[in-house]
């Protein structure tokens, strides 16, 4: 196993738990640090608060699943010592071999034992009792017209509300399309309870079912050995929804498609929730759950393990750029036409320049055609096209760009955000 620092960064529950982590190593309250003699664990002794030392470790008899113990009362997995035990090891610490303790050993244990059960229930059933789509939807469609910046009780002001009109208006289709395709498809799962969830698209994730790994595997959404590679990585508080959203947009290097993660962490959970955070690894997964989507399907695995990124990887990447804008376009208005469909399709494209015309900045594709980029009001997301002008003059040519595009309903437009620009030996992210 690999551990360097941007490993145990990626490993923290949040940004306080990795300035808190480096203080424990900067002031020298590793009292001991010890690995077992397969290297499969890093242990040590740690001075706190308590009268005893606390007992921090990282176990990594299965790579993929890293199992993070301390004796301390913290809530975090894991805590500021056990990530402290990862930045010494990272910064070449003396760790003295020593056997695996007992009450390790006999953790160890229980954790296979878990894992079985957890296996045994992986097919049973699960139900929701209410529909997370549709409610979703009439979230963002009253949101709109309510300020979250004072309170959720704050109307707009009389001049914003004409903004909003026209983005109401397209929630306003989205909720009649999932009335209508919601009943036809919960009317045709009365008829036949047998029948297996929708895979074409997601409108049963729509309606609440909570896809297991099982049920993905039988209809063929589950790739084996994937690695994928993060281009972009987005955070922002819904409060519509009251609750934190990561999204992070992955290239899967094998396949060639743009994926999403999202974690949500409701409010009233948020500091039990561990934080995602942007990548600058290769993900390594074993099997890659997709959920059914379209242009960026949704995807999570439960188990990875990161590996520096090589030159290779870059030009792996570059080659899976699209490099025919007019085909892209077509593939976004169809997912746009559908009401149902994301509204900020991501897309991988290759450029033969990157300019200005007039007063917009523009990309070209090899064959001449043109992409107006512009900035959008995508939540959390800070505005990307002043940074272009700073951009060195080598990527302004022949390089493949991360975009998101939206639909400018007041023009009658379609635009495209910068999100990254990938060259073959760099990822340059223009949003944090």
């Amino acid at each position: 196993m690999q551990i360097d620092e941007a490993f145990a960064d990626s490993q923290a529950p949040n940004a306080a738990a990795i300035k808190n982590a480096r203080g424990v190593v900067i002031k020298k309250k590793l009292a001991g640090l010890f690995r077992s003699p397969d290297g499969t664990l890093i242990f040590g002794d740690c001075k706190g608060s308590g009268a005893e030392n606390y007992r921090p470790s990282a176990d990594f008899s299965d790579p993929t699943k890293p199992v993070y113990r301390c004796t301390c009362p913290s809530h975090q997995f894991p805590c500021k010592h056990a990530l402290a035990l990862l930045y010494a090891y990272a910064q070449g610490a003396r760790f003295v071999e020593k056997d695996v303790p007992a009450e390790i050993a006999e953790k160890r244990a229980k954790v296979q034992q878990r894992a079985e059960k957890k296996k045994e229930e992986a097919d049973k059933p699960r139900m929701v009792a209410y529909l997370p789509g549709a409610q979703n939807a009439l979230h963002a469609l009253t949101g709109l017209f309510y300020r979250s910046e004072i309170s959720s009780e704050d109307e707009l002001k009389a001049s914003e509300r004409e903004r909003a009109y026209s983005a109401a208006l397209d929630q306003l289709n989205r909720l009649q399309a999932l009335c209508k395709q919601g009943r036809k498809y919960l009317q045709s799962r009365l008829e036949d309870p047998l029948l297996k969830p929708e895979t074409e698209t997601d409108i049963a994730a729509w309606l609440g079912h909570a896809w297991q790994l099982r049920e993905l595997k039988d209809a063929g959404l589950v790739q084996t050995d994937v690695e994928l590679m993060q281009l972009a990585f987005n955070a922002h508080d819904d409060w519509t929804r009251k609750e934190f959203v990561e999204t992070g947009v992955w290239l899967n290097l094998q396949a060639g498609a743009v994926q999403l993660t999202r974690n949500y962490r409701p409010y009233h959970a948020a500091k039990l929730i561990r934080e995602d955070d942007s990548c600058f690894h290769v993900v390594v997964c074993p099997e890659l759950c997709v959920y059914p989507g379209n242009l960026n399907p949704r995807v999570r695995w439960e188990a990875s393990e990161p590996r520096p990124i090589a030159k290779a990887d870059f030009a792996r990447a570059h080659g899976h750029a699209k490099p025919d804008l007019r085909a892209v376009l077509k593939d976004v208005k169809t997912q746009l036409k559908s009401p149902l469909g994301d509204r900020h399709p991501v897309v991988l494209v290759k450029y033969r320049a990157l300019g200005r015309v007039g007063d917009d900045f523009t990309i070209e594709d090899p064959n001449g055609e043109r992409l107006v980029l512009a900035d959008d009001g995508y939540a959390g997301d800070p505005a990307t096209l002043p940074l272009l002008p700073m951009l060195p003059k080598e990527v302004r040519h022949g390089q493949a760009m991360l975009v998101r595009f939206h639909h400018d309903l007041d023009s009658q437009k379609l635009r495209a955000k910068p999100l990254s620009i990938l060259t073959e030996a760099d990822v340059i992210r223009l949003t944090y």
